[in-house]
C-alpha cells in the first residue's frame, strides 16, 4: 500500500502542468493588447469558408483541432494568431490577412491585418514562419503544427 501511495505522488508532483492545446514546435510569439506570449499550441484545419485552404492557428493555451479561431465563436482565454492559406503545398505569401485575439477574461482586444506567411512543408504537420508587426501588435517566427485535414 506505501508503494503505491508514492508512487501516485511521485507521478503528481512530476506532471506537467503546461498549457493545454495541441503542441507547437517553432518560435513564434505573439503581441497584442500589451502582453507577449510565446505560442506554444497550434494547429491547421481545413478552411470550411474557403476550399482549397487551411487555417493556421497558434496560441497560448487550448489551441487542438477541434478549435476554430476564424469561427464567430468566443475564442478560448490567451493569446492567439490565425490565418489563411493554400494546402496545396509549400509556398511564399506576402499578403495575409493574419488575426489576432487576446482574451484575458474581463479583456478582449482583437488586430487584422496584412502580414506574410511561409509555408515550409505540409505533411502529418505544417510548418512555417509567420511575420505580422503592423505598429504595437505582432506574431512573428516559426510554427510547427499538426495537420489536422
Amino acid at each position: 500500500m506505501r508503494i503505491a501511495i508514492l508512487t501516485i505522488f511521485v507521478m503528481a508532483c512530476t506532471s506537467s502542468s503546461g498549457p493545454s492545446g495541441d503542441p507547437q514546435n517553432g518560435d513564434a510569439t505573439i503581441v497584442i493588447g500589451g502582453t507577449t506570449g510565446k505560442l506554444v499550441v497550434g494547429s491547421a484545419i481545413a478552411d470550411a469558408s474557403m476550399p482549397g485552404n487551411m487555417i493556421v492557428q497558434l496560441g497560448t493555451s487550448g489551441v487542438t483541432c477541434t478549435t476554430d479561431l476564424n469561427s464567430s465563436e468566443s475564442p478560448l482565454q490567451g493569446q492567439f494568431a490565425y490565418f489563411s492559406v493554400s494546402s496545396s503545398g509549400p509556398g511564399v505569401y506576402s499578403e495575409v490577412q493574419i488575426g489576432l485575439i487576446s482574451d484575458r477574461g474581463n479583456s478582449v482586444a482583437f488586430d487584422e491585418g496584412t502580414g506574410s506567411v511561409e509555408i515550409d512543408s505540409i505533411d502529418t504537420r505544417v510548418t512555417g514562419q509567420v511575420t505580422y508587426t503592423p505598429g504595437g501588435n505582432a506574431a512573428n517566427g516559426t510554427f510547427d503544427v499538426e495537420k489536422c485535414f
